[in-house]
């Protein structure tokens, strides 16, 4: 087994603006590389430069992908929390490991 260690930055922002004029805020700087979009540009890459070139082509105004989106809002109700709102997103910015 290969041990590795990783730093995780958790962000969490609190706004005083309705929550969907945020989220699509955030999610226009922000390009989805989900539901299989990721595997199939890995997939078609020939090799490491042209798998480079095809993801930084799904790179967003921020530089960064989505890989996940969780919508925490879904389940709140099933515990009785009720009128409220949230969502994790999982990110990566491909330039932090390639420049």
């Amino acid at each position: 087994m290969n041990d590795e260690q990783y730093t995780i930055h958790h962000i969490e922002h609190i706004s005083s603006r309705i929550f969907e004029e945020v989220i699509t805020d955030f999610e226009t700087l922000v390009r989805n590389v989900e539901n299989g979009t990721f595997e199939k540009l890995s997939a078609a890459a020939n090799n490491e430069e042209d798998f480079s070139e095809r993801v930084r082509e799904h790179e967003g105004k921020s530089g960064f992908m989505q890989f996940l989106l969780v919508d925490h809002g879904s389940w709140l109700p099933h515990a009785e929390i009720n009128g409220k709102k949230a969502r994790m997103y999982t990110k990566y910015n491909w330039q932090s490991i390639n420049s």
